[in-house]
């Protein structure tokens, strides 16, 4: 059963009714203004986009961006990448911020405080244009972008290697280290005391004197490494492949030099035992090499014309192309003859000098005995046959047939005239071990006439 509000204005329940519903439309307008204002709803932004390959371990709504270390936006939304995409973060820049921002700024995923918030970081990259709303924001990557991700994932590695699962009964770093410190303050205080005091001494050290500090001496010798590390490793390179080579061949090199010190001794054994026979040796080749030192500078000129000899021959006779040597000469089939006063040229009245000094005839080649075929003697001890004598178809020499009086013979009854020098050396070889048939012509047979298609005689 409802019961009317009590009140002096005596209102009605519709009223009322009315009354309560206009104050939560009121209360509901004022808070949705407020949540509305401290999202930032209500608030002028630049609205631009960032094209991110990797976001961290997450990049929540209302994430801070900065340039430069002033917080300058919110990130809007994030669109996750798909099949290995590019993740899409919506940013709303502060409009007093945009327009010291410039277009050119690249951006990188940091943590934003001690708890690991990640937290978007603008890179200034020079000047440019201001940005402007829509604008796309692509990702860093230069080389110092690459070592920070690359040290902090260093890091993650690191605490997640120090942290435990819950189903793990071992005891913590953390733990660990306040039950080794628990109630050893004194110990600890002792030993700060001695560190601080070891500081003080290794200050007193490298505190800079006449000369360079300890510390500089130090890091000139550490640059000096490093600037020699190159050579050193190239240096420890080329002598690690001689050290391979050697283990690797190490029964070779031991048969070797087994072999090499069997060589020796048996030189050394040969030298003892021909003592005798190297000293005669080298006695008797003393006036040889006394000869070659009095004749040494005619050696420069032999070598020389030999040089000279040599580039002669594959200048005008040897054939690089073909690996043939050719030679060109004068190759004369006729008898030789010296030169006679008869040959002298004359020109009307005018005749040469060797005309009144050449001799008159022809003088016949002077043999030595043993080379005189008219002289020739059978060696001592040897006689021809009895009733011996020479064919009637030599010529001389003993090439046979060829060329005889027998075969020029031959050749007029073969021909039916006489033998021309050019009919002997065309038909000689081929009827030379022949059997020849001559047969008459009657001149009866008169040459048939051609057929259809043929030609006639030719």
């Amino acid at each position: 059963m409802q019961f009317p509000f009590e009140s002096e204005r005596r209102l009605g329940n519709e009223h009322l009714f009315l009354r309560g519903l206009a104050t939560i439309i009121v209360a509901a307008i004022v808070v949705g203004v407020l949540i509305a204002k401290s999202n930032g709803d209500l608030d002028e932004h630049v609205e631009v986009k960032a094209m991110l390959e990797e976001v961290g371990d997450g990049l929540p709504t209302r994430s801070d961006v900065k340039y430069r270390g002033v917080l300058v936006g919110a990130v809007d939304k994030v669109t996750p990448a798909i099949d290995g995409g590019t993740n899409v973060v919506d940013i709303d820049l502060k409009p007093q911020y945009a327009n010291g921002i410039p277009s050119t700024v690249t951006a990188r995923v940091v943590p934003g405080n001690v708890f690991a918030v990640s937290s978007i970081q603008l890179i200034d990259n020079g000047p440019a244009p201001h940005i402007t709303d829509g604008a796309e924001i692509f990702q860093d990557d230069s080389e110092a972008t690459i070592q920070f991700q690359t040290a902090l994932t260093k890091l993650r590695d690191i605490v997640g290697a120090m942290s435990r699962s819950r189903s793990d009964s071992t005891v913590g770093v953390i733990t660990a280290l306040a039950e080794a410190t628990d109630r050893r303050g004194d110990d600890l205080v002792a030993a700060g005391r001695q560190l601080e005091q070891i500081v003080t001494e290794t200050n007193a050290l490298m505190e800079p004197g006449d000369g360079p500090s300890t510390i500089h001496s130090f890091n000139d010798a550490v640059r000096g490494l490093d600037r020699s590390a190159p050579d050193l490793l190239d240096a420890v390179h080329s002598s690690v492949v001689p050290m391979r080579t050697v283990a690797e061949k190490e029964m070779a090199l031991t048969n070797f030099l087994a072999a090499g010190a069997t060589t020796l001794g048996t030189a050394t054994t040969a030298m003892d035992n021909n003592t005798a026979r190297m000293i005669t040796i080298s006695t008797n080749l003393t006036p040889v090499i006394g000869v070659l030192a009095d004749n040494a500078p005619s050696f420069v000129p032999i070598t020389t014309r030999l040089a000279v000899v040599a580039d002669k021959f594959n200048e005008h006779v040897y054939d690089a192309d073909t690996g043939l040597a050719t030679s060109k000469m004068i190759l004369s089939l006729s008898p030789n003859r010296t030169y006679v006063r008869a040959d002298c040229p004359r020109y009307g009245n005018l005749e040469g000098a060797s005309c009144k000094t050449a001799p008159v005839s022809a003088r016949p080649y002077g043999f030595p005995k043993q080379l005189d075929p008219k002289k020739y003697e059978l060696p001592a001890g040897h006689k021809l046959p009895p009733g011996f004598k020479l064919p009637a178809g030599l010529m001389g020499g003993n090439v046979g047939p060829v060329g005889s009086r027998a075969e020029v013979e031959q050749l007029r009854k073969i021909l039916g005239k006489d033998a021309t020098p050019a009919a002997m050396m065309l038909l000689a070889p081929l009827l030379r071990g022949n059997k020849v048939e001559i047969s008459p012509d009657t001149g009866d047979k008169k040459p048939a006439a051609p057929r259809a298609g043929e030609g006639g005689p030719r």
